[in-house]
């Protein structure tokens, strides 16, 4: 089933974040990220930030993280991004 989805949604060119709920990311270097479609924050400090997005957890590690900005499904990240792991 996600399979014939996947290519109706590529068939018709229709927005697969949209659509599907997965996570847009928008990565500057290695000091500025940001998140679309959210849940929520799970866990926060200056060298770790877990997420939780409408699909899995997000991970970012790095040195002085900060969040910029957080609304209902959207979000900004600066500090010295080290490293993004996707989880279940």
């Amino acid at each position: 089933m996600e399979k014939f989805k996947n290519e109706i949604i590529d068939r018709l060119e229709l927005p697969k974040d949209v659509l599907l709920q997965d996570s847009l990311i928008q990565i500057t270097g290695s000091h500025e990220m940001t998140i679309g479609n959210l849940k929520g924050i799970l866990n926060f400090t200056s060298e770790k930030i877990v997420l939780q997005t409408k699909q899995c957890q997000l991970l970012i590690e790095g040195r002085r993280l900060m969040i910029d900005f957080f609304t209902n499904d959207e979000m900004k990240i600066t500090g010295k991004i080290l490293k993004i792991e996707f989880g279940e």
